[in-house]
């Protein structure tokens, strides 16, 4: 095309994961495999590209050090530990150079991620509330004790605050209610049912008790699924 055309911009793009590439946990970003490639090298782009615009991963960033490899990343953080900000990269291609500008993306909405054992959540909670700022919240629990009163103690941190907990973690309760068996298996595996029974098996409650449990359990799965029935 350079030979027909002259010396025209030629730009190559791509959806795949790229070697060095920067992810954050929780991003949704999947393995993508090209052929039995799970990490496609920089190297694979060929030199006449002048430009190679990237998709998949979600963070902007160059590629191999390369200001004309680059992933734009996602206009939108797609979770709140997301601390980059978000870009729009113009590129300027002219005959032997290019040069990238990168735009900032508005942040239109606060987000934070909270993470840590009962005494850190509530400091960090604490901290975002007195900023008086809006912000979306993701929390998780990372102390050595089960605590499953989590979302009671963070509510109550958060209550007459302009934060919004969007959601919260805890994977000492998650891995303790999954391993009680001893089996391999996660949540996925699991109906709302069977959770509910590994949690008041995991916590020895009596067998008396857990009859009027199941029935008070019952009782909310009912009328959930009935506001969500007036929603819909």
């Amino acid at each position: 095309l350079k030979k027909k055309y002259g010396n025209i911009p030629v730009i190559g793009s791509g959806h795949l994961f790229c070697s060095g590439g920067k992810t954050r946990e929780g991003d949704g970003v999947r393995e993508l495999y090209v052929g039995s490639l799970a990490h496609v090298p920089v190297t694979i782009f060929p030199r006449v590209f002048d430009y190679t615009a990237l998709g998949h991963l979600h963070l902007p960033q160059k590629v191999g050090g390369k200001d004309a490899v680059r992933y734009s990343g996602s206009p939108l953080p797609m979770n709140c530990s997301e601390s980059s900000q978000k870009r729009v990269v113009i590129a300027d291609i002219n005959p032997g150079s290019v040069e990238i500008e990168e735009i900032p993306v508005p942040v239109f909405q606060p987000m934070a991620a909270v993470k840590g054992d009962i005494p850190d959540i509530i400091d960090q909670v604490s901290k975002l509330a007195h900023s008086g700022e809006s912000v979306w919240i993701e929390v998780e629990y990372t102390g050595t004790d089960a605590a499953p009163n989590l979302r009671e103690i963070v509510d109550q941190a958060a209550e007459n605050t302009q934060l919004d907990i969007l959601r919260i973690t805890n994977r000492q309760l998650s891995s303790r209610v999954l391993c009680s068996s001893g089996a391999q298996i996660s949540l996925d595996d699991l109906g709302v049912h069977q959770v509910f029974e590994r949690c008041l098996e995991a916590y020895e409650i009596p067998e008396d008790d857990q009859q009027e449990l199941k029935g008070l359990y019952l009782e909310t799965l009912k009328h959930i699924e009935e506001e969500q029935h007036e929603d819909t």
